[in-house]
């Protein structure tokens, strides 16, 4: 972990966490309640870290001596929220930390466990069947809400494995982050065989919207698809249609009958791919696309 002087470029500080830190990022948290100066968390293996922004120094108030423990390791950046650090595993699950003690305060399970909601979305879940949220989660700072995006049910393209429409995979989960309860779900695609995963942070903004201002989500996803969500109820502002999907012919292999069809915000990726697609490069090169077709 380095600090660099923006204007000069020269070193101000570098600290050695002992094991690689968050591939995709890390949390500058600004005016902690229970420390002084601001500070940087970031996940290293299976331990939290929190630097002194100022020195690079490990902040004596956090955790035990600037390291809590964690149940999973995680690859995107943290969120805080009062003094509760949220990460997302990434093998499975969301957790919720008290920066002080380290304690583990909540645990959302994106497969659910028996008797919780969701649960019966998975009929025949494989040992260590998982949903991670390896892309990044963004926080709402006045309601205390985390937004995760979630990947397809592991192992990936295996359509004969974990039947059913899999909660909480490819998914934007609202967290309440004081309780770690749900507050609402959405999930676009449903029992994906395809690893499509929702594989971008959330972005929260405003929009105006029959002249009402309201606080959205908008997520893109690996489907080409923009995801435009009512931050507070998760309603999408347009409408959202399902309509019937092809099946499967190989044996044991079993997908979903109805998969999403956006239309708005029109999505900004290829949905289908046609004869008229087929490239004209070279002669040889459209037969062998055409011979693919003919197989199918």
């Amino acid at each position: 972990m380095v600090a660099v002087d923006g204007a000069t470029g020269e070193e101000i500080w570098r600290f050695d966490p002992g094991s690689p830190t968050s591939q995709r990022g890390i949390f500058y948290w600004a005016n902690p309640p229970n420390g002084k100066g601001d500070r940087i968390v970031f996940t290293s293996g299976h331990e939290l870290m929190a630097l002194l922004a100022s020195s690079g120094k490990l902040d004596p108030s956090f955790g035990a001596g600037g390291v809590i423990s964690i149940a999973d390791s995680c690859k995107v950046p943290v969120v805080v929220f009062d003094n509760t650090v949220v990460i997302a595993g990434a093998q499975r699950h969301v957790y919720g930390y008290d920066a002080t003690s380290g304690k583990q305060l909540w645990v959302f399970h994106t497969v659910p466990e028996a008797g919780e909601f969701g649960s019966d979305t998975w009929l025949n879940p494989e040992p260590g069947a998982s949903a991670n949220a390896w892309s990044g989660i963004s926080l709402d700072e006045e309601r205390g809400i985390a937004y995760v995006p979630t990947a397809s049910p592991k192992p990936n393209f295996m359509g004969n494995l974990n039947y059913g429409r899999n909660l909480f995979a490819n998914c934007i989960i609202a967290i309440d982050v004081r309780t770690g309860e749900r507050l609402w779900h959405f999930q676009e695609l449903r029992h994906d065989i395809w690893d499509k995963d929702v594989s971008a942070p959330p972005v929260l903004t405003t929009i105006t919207r029959a002249g009402k201002r309201i606080d959205v989500v908008a997520q893109v996803t690996k489907s080409g698809n923009t995801l435009l969500l009512d931050r507070v109820a998760g309603k999408p502002i347009f409408p959202f249609r399902l309509r019937r999907a092809p099946t499967s012919t190989i044996p044991r292999m079993r997908t979903w009958p109805y998969q999403p069809d956006v239309e708005l915000p029109e999505p900004f990726g290829t949905q289908a791919y046609t004869l008229d697609d087929v490239t004209d490069i070279s002669p040889e090169s459209r037969q062998y696309i055409l011979d693919m077709f003919e197989k199918d």
